[in-house]
């Protein structure tokens, strides 16, 4: 102890008593330390640059502030020396202006060390009390208690108490008084113009936040580890709060919410309002907590109303939600109380407890009891050292089913349930900051007063205005993402502002452009694509109309204009503005890039605006030159231009949105007798208008595509402008008319204006003459341009060959800046905006390099390729005619019309003695599927175009020749089992069954009398209206074929099909009605009879859907009937809804009992009502229906619905019964002798080429479970050993012991509490166990060297282990 008083600072003689004694350098003592109270009478400040220690209760008095400096340190002794504990009162009147930071927040602690501290956590000082004069319950005043003569309550329910913002309260909780310890943070009568947000309570002996009445609003708070309640309302409280976080301590006697109407008879009753709170519980205990009611994590009783959305309550010890009494559940009853059914409430024996002769409906008790995927909360001890990370999956339920929030000024809305999405709030000045995953993500707001850099291996949040100052530069490298909130909380849009003087470098690249976006999600965007953030503002230094300076309106104090025609405000480079607009001032909508008196020397080059509310780019004079830039679908005007703008612009496209009330341009020159008048020079410009709509768009002018106006000059050489709504080109007035007479204006002659009504329109009393409106009148025919809508078709903006856009361009002048071309329009053959644009990432644009083909009706009669340099469109039927070849090259992609103009959809057939060639490859599969958008087809996958028929000379039943329905003149079927239609391997036919003649839907793949020498390996059909494959006779051969959510059969065979098959795999959808296998000999009385020999199919079926699918025998996952022969080994049935395997007629039964018809005893079919089910007057012996009845031990289908957003992997597990009792297959050279049963061993087929891989759906890790060999017996109870070996490379063994028969989870993260792999192992036996886990994650990756965590979940129970992998 040092031996004099180094430091020591006097707020003011009358409300300060420093100890006599000693005290550290920079130590302020507070109050005396022998029991007196410190009454703070004047108004006081506590600087960062002192530690202040807490050692008497300090009243801060009425009319008075006490405000403490960002970063300041608050140490309280455990005793005020009168053995009550030091605590900070604000009285009614007083005020407290805590206002920290997420670098500097303001912390209240205790005066002890770490070692007592960790030894006793709780209870070594008081707290914080605020008392207000916001309405209590029955009205009046009360009184804290332990706290004489200080009141709180009233009649003002706005009342102000100050800000509480980025405050921690940490280790508190000690007696105030008399028996009474205080609450981390007391809010007694408080108002709702105070402000808590951001604030922490850890360690607390009593409540982390106790609201008595009032009406004061939390947001991001967290209470952390208190010895009672979380969060505790009573006395009338009516506030609200959003962004709560609790985490219930293991051995502590609270719960996270205590919700209470002491006064219940008195009004108002309590009715807090809470949205997007996390609640943790302490999961499983070894010791008991004490205290009544303390298993329990929420408890709402004596009568309190509320409403609770978004909550995500996990880790529940026993009762998730408690309601007390009858009056409380009486509230449930009549919506006065409600408890979302969208919240989730996961964990414990309990999820919902009603007390006393309390009864609530059912209905009221509905909160969704799933596993809210949290990153890491595998260990929320209060000293634990693990990651610690609640937010959710993106790809869990709690990114579901988010509830609706009120539209009051107060909620913030969002996708997703619990306090955290993606964004963690906690980091940087939370307790918890030292357990949190490494950051990846930085928010921006406020000033850039020096150089800055935003790196690449970071992502970025706009959370408000950022203004990059004078003298300062913003670096930002290729490929970062900046995503933008859509309210600063003050009700203004983020956006990012260059000032006069400063610079911004953000030079993206092709492969790694910039990305400014919102940080909504894909449902919430699509939703509503417009005014999600604000945008970019850049002030320069260069000229404006009539000189000076001015200001974008809603920015206030940053000028732009000047006198520097050259100035420099940096790089904007293949940088995206997306999903911008919103309003940064009062009615002020903001341009997705405003450059304001911007400079020639700034490079605007690559650059793109897409969905902004209003213009795409706005020019206020200045001189800033512009290329290969592109305004999509925004809402006022694509490029805007006025106060005297006089630069220059190339390769400029711009597509109107269909009910949007702007035009591509919109040229002023609002300051029309001010020079510099307005005077864009652009060339090479592709304007594309909505075309014909159905609803004429909003707005004056809104039927224009170009518009003229107030007296603007200008050059507008070599333009296309097309699909044109009415108006191509509008002079609006006499000012603007008299410059394009006396070519001041000048409308380039070689332009193309094409559709509309009037191609150019003449307003006002102005007049031009005709040879100042005489642009081309042509179709310019570009490739793709049907359907620009939002939510339309590929775009191709690029001129066909020979089209007149390659005819008389204009000879542009040579001054450096303009390029000369010979075409009109922003594109000739380079379709700049590949791979960078927002068509580009939204699947609009051909495939990288290619050109769009259309393919309508028609023959192909001689050998023919289609390349992979092209992307297709099949817009008619097509048949490939006797003796030709058509081959398709790897990569290739064909997209159809759902319609070919007559009723009927397109399709390629494949004729008697023709060939199809499509061999792809894993890589480069070759895609047949619909032209539609992605959200059309999410809305319809199936039945939007035909699909493929190829028709073969193999026999049939019967003999002779059949023809598909539908397909006039092209006959299948004849005497040759070896002949040879081609080659199909690796082909995806997803998204047809369209009627392809009068009532015939068509299958995805029609095999028609295909013969044995045709290869058909590696082909899906997926999302198809009839079946997947349809086998009519022949003997074509299957292997490695998928047919997933179809709308009727899997498989189908007909007609005498004695094809064999191979490694198959049937999804069975949802709502469909039909089977994985519907195998059928129509003609069973003729010859060949149908005999399918299949082995080695896996059939999942849909489980229990919520409707049951229709139509006859929907039920049933196989049918078997009209006489049909066959062998079908190795099968895999699981998942069943009702009927595994149905037999339906006599003739099939009789097969069966003759072995003319064997389904192998080997076979699993699991699941389901009836295994077997037998139909007609039928009867078979039991030993044909001996199918194995167990779990196959799947690795993941746990949710194999068609909308569903969970990893499928269909292998099963090593060790399980898949891996038993295989039949042996024959030795005929076509089948593979395996291992196991089902379509699958350890190597997952359908990897990289797959719609499920496409979707992002298809797990493609691996474990596998075998029985512990070091180990026998049965455990007393659920044991974790330790892995073997440890460290390991590649693999290693998880063992673990179960006393029960139990149903086991093993999940695996990484150290940043990130999941790599999970797997649900289904119901195991009892015994030991091993659990063999590759180094891989769920896509079959090799993970990084570093630790890893494991989790194994056995029923109710989990344990935790670390292992190593080191290479």
């Amino acid at each position: 102890m040092k031996s004099m008083l180094s430091s020591f600072r006097s707020f003011s003689l009358a409300c300060f008593v420093a100890v006599s004694g000693f005290a550290y350098a920079n130590e302020v003592a507070v109050g005396a330390g022998d029991g007196t109270k410190l009454n703070i009478t004047t108004n006081t400040s506590w600087s960062a640059s002192n530690t202040y220690i807490l050692q008497a209760q300090v009243f801060v008095k009425s009319g008075v502030t006490l405000t403490i400096e960002p970063g300041t340190v608050i140490k309280a002794n455990n005793t005020d020396g009168a053995d009550l504990a030091p605590a900070i009162i604000v009285e009614q009147g007083g005020f407290i202006i805590a206002d920290g930071t997420k670098d500097k927040p303001i912390t209240f602690t205790a005066n002890q060390t770490d070692a007592v501290l960790k030894a006793d956590p709780r209870g070594h000082w008081g707290g914080l009390i605020i008392n207000g004069y916001a309405p209590l319950a029955g009205g009046g005043t009360s009184f804290v208690e332990g706290v004489t003569g200080v009141p709180y309550g009233g009649t003002n329910a706005s009342d102000s108490s100050g800000v509480l913002r980025y405050v921690r309260i940490w280790h508190g909780g000690r007696s105030i008084g008399q028996d009474n310890e205080i609450n981390g943070l007391t809010l007694a009568g408080v108002g709702n113009k105070t402000v808590v947000d951001y604030v922490e309570v850890a360690y607390n002996k009593d409540d982390g936040f106790e609201m008595f009445g009032g009406t004061v609003n939390l947001r991001h708070c967290t209470a952390l580890w208190v010895g009672d309640d979380g969060f505790d309302t009573d006395e009338g409280y009516t506030g609200k709060g959003q962004f709560l976080l609790t985490i219930q301590g293991t051995q502590v006697s609270g719960r996270a919410y205590e919700m209470d109407s002491k006064f219940e008879s008195k009004f108002p009753r309590s009715y807090p309002q809470f949205a997007n709170s996390t609640i943790i519980g302490p999961g499983n205990l070894s010791t008991a907590p004490t205290g009544e009611g303390a298993d329990e994590a929420v408890r709402l009783r004596e009568g309190t109303a509320g409403n609770f959305w978004n909550h995500l309550v996990t880790n529940v010890y026993k009762v998730g939600v408690a309601i007390k009494d009858s009056s409380t559940a009486a509230l449930m009853a009549k919506d006065s109380l409600v408890w979302s059914a969208n919240n989730i409430v996961y964990g414990g024996t309990d999820r919902f407890k009603v007390g006393g002769n309390a009864t609530v409906e059912s209905g009221d008790t509905t909160s969704r009891n799933v596993d809210p995927l949290l990153s890491a909360i595998t260990d929320v001890t209060e000293f634990g050292t693990a990651t610690f990370d609640p937010r959710p999956s993106t790809a869990g339920p709690a990114f579901l089913s988010a509830d609706n929030l009120p539209n009051d000024g107060f909620f913030n809305k969002t996708s997703y349930v619990g306090a955290f999405g993606r964004n963690l709030w906690i980091r940087g000045w939370s307790v918890l900051d030292s357990r949190l995953p490494a950051e990846t993500t930085v928010d921006l707001a406020g000033n850039i007063s020096s150089d800055s850099t935003l790196i690449s291996t970071k992502s970025y949040r706009l959370t408000g205005q950022v203004f990059v100052k004078s003298g300062a530069t913003l670096t930002i490298q290729p490929g970062v993402t900046i995503k933008a909130l859509p309210d600063d909380g003050n009700g203004l849009a983020p956006a990012l502002i260059i000032e006069q003087g400063a610079k911004i470098m953000a030079e993206g690249t092709l492969a790694n452009p910039i990305t400014f976006t919102s940080i909504l999600s894909s449902a919430e965007l699509a939703a509503s694509p417009r005014g999600n953030w604000g945008g970019i503002i850049v002030n320069g230094k260069a000229p404006l109309a009539g000189g000076g300076t001015k200001f974008v309106e809603g920015v206030t104090g940053v000028p732009y204009g000047g006198t520097d025609p050259t100035d420099n405000s940096g790089v904007l480079k293949y940088v995206r503005i997306w999903h911008g607009g919103k309003s940064i001032g009062q009615d002020n909508e903001i341009n997705g890039l405003t450059l304001a008196g911007v400079g020639n020397k700034t490079v605007v080059d690559y650059v793109e605006v897409a969905h902004n509310l209003d213009d795409g780019f706005e020019m206020f004079g200045g001189t800033v030159n512009l290329r290969h830039c592109s305004a999509l679908w925004v809402g006022d005007d694509g490029f805007d231009t006025d106060e005297g703008y006089t630069g220059k612009g190339q390769f400029l496209f711009a597509v109107q949105g269909e009910q949007r009330s702007g035009r591509n341009y919109e040229m002023d020159s609002k300051f029309d007798s001010k020079f510099p008048r307005s005077m864009p020079q652009f060339a090479n410009v592709t304007l594309l208008g909505p075309g014909s709509l159905s609803n004429p768009p909003a707005g004056e002018g809104a039927d224009e595509n170009v518009r003229l106006r107030e007296g603007t000059a200008g050059m507008f050489w070599n333009h296309l402008v097309t699909n044109v709504y009415k108006v191509g080109v509008a002079i609006k007035d006499s000012s603007t008319a008299a410059l394009l007479a006396n070519d001041s204006l000048v409308w380039s002659a070689n332009n193309i204006v094409y559709g509309g009504t009037d191609r150019f329109k003449v307003g006002g009393n102005a007049t031009v003459s005709s040879s100042d409106t005489t642009s081309r009148n042509v179709d310019p025919q570009l490739l793709a341009v049907t359907n620009t809508s939002e939510t339309g078709g590929v775009i191709d903006p690029r001129p066909k060959a020979g089209s007149p856009a390659f005819k008389d361009s204009d000879t542009l002048p040579k001054d450096g800046f303009f390029s000369q071309v010979n075409y009109v329009g922003a594109f000739g053959t380079n379709l700049w905006l590949k791979g960078w644009s927002y068509l580009s990432d939204n699947g609009r644009l051909p495939l990288a390099g290619a050109n769009i083909v259309e393919l309508g009706a028609g023959n192909i009669t001689t050998n023919t390729t289609w390349d992979n340099t092209n992307e297709y469109l099949l817009t008619g039927q097509v048949f490939v005619k006797s003796g030709a070849t058509l081959t398709i090259q790897p990569g290739v992609t064909i997209k159809a019309l759902p319609d070919d103009g007559n009723g009927l959809a397109p399709a390629l057939i494949i004729e008697q003695g023709a060939k199809i060639m499509a061999e792809g490859t894993a890589d480069n599969p070759i895609t047949f599927t619909s032209a539609l958008t992605p959200a059309e087809l999410a809305a319809e996958p199936r039945g939007q175009w035909g699909g493929i028929i190829v028709n073969g000379k193999a026999p049939l039943a019967g003999g002779g020749t059949k023809f598909v329905e539908g397909i006039t003149g092209v006959p299948y079927g004849g005497t040759d089992p070896e002949d040879n239609s081609g080659t199909l391997k690796y082909v995806r036919v997803w998204h047809g069954g369209r009627s392809i003649g009068q009532d015939n839907e068509i299958n995805g793949i029609t095999l028609a009398g295909v013969g044995s020498k045709t290869t058909v390996e590696y082909c899906e059909v997926a999302y198809n209206l009839d079946d997947g494959f349809e086998m009519f006779g022949g003997t074509v051969n299957l292997k490695y074929c998928s047919a997933l959510y179809v709308g009727d059969d899997g498989f189908d065979t007909d007609e005498g099909y004695i094809g064999k098959g191979q490694f198959l795999f049937v999804i069975q959808g949802d709502q469909r009605a039909g089977r994985a296998y519907e195998m059928d000999s129509k003609f069973d009385t003729k010859f060949p009879r149908s005999m399918p020999q299949f082995a080695n199919a896996t059939l999942i079926g849909p489980g229990t859907p919520s409707t049951p699918p229709a139509g006859e025998g929907a039920d049933e996952a196989v049918r078997l009937r009209e006489g049909t022969a066959g062998m079908f080994w190795n099968h895999i049935v699981s998942n069943i809804y009702k009927v595994g395997v149905a037999i339906k007629d006599s003739s099939t039964a009789a097969l069966l009992a003759n072995d003319s018809l064997i389904w192998s005893a080997n076979n699993i079919v699991y699941g389901g009502t009836d295994r077997f089910k037998v139909g007609g007057n039928a009867t078979v012996g039991a030993s044909d229906t001996t199918s194995r009845n167990e779990d196959p031990l799947l690795a993941m289908i746990s949710d194999v619905s068609e909308d569903g957003t969970a990893y499928i992997d269909p292998r099963p597990l090593k060790g399980g019964p898949a891996y038993k009792n295989a039949d042996t297959l024959p030795s005929d050279g076509f089948f593979t002798q395996v291992d196991y049963v089902g379509a699958f061993g350890e190597t997952n087929w359908l990897d990289k080429w797959s719609i499920l891989s496409a979707q992002g759906r298809l797990g493609v890790g691996f474990l596998s479970v075998d029985d512990d060999a070091l180990l026998s017996g049965l455990p007393s109870s659920f044991e974790l050993q330790s892995n073997y070996p440890n460290p390991f490379n590649p693999s290693t063994k998880i063992r673990f012991g179960l006393p029960n028969r139990s149903e086991v989870t093993v999940t695996i993260y990484n150290l940043l509490g990130e999941q790599v792999m999970q797997y649900d192992m289904g119901v195991l036996q009892a015994g030991f166990k091993t659990v063999t886990w590759h180094g891989k994650n769920t896509f079959g990756t090799p993970v990084p060297s570093g630790m890893y965590l494991y989790r194994v979940n056995a029923g109710n129970e989990f344990k935790v282990g670390k292992m190593t992998l080191m290479k």
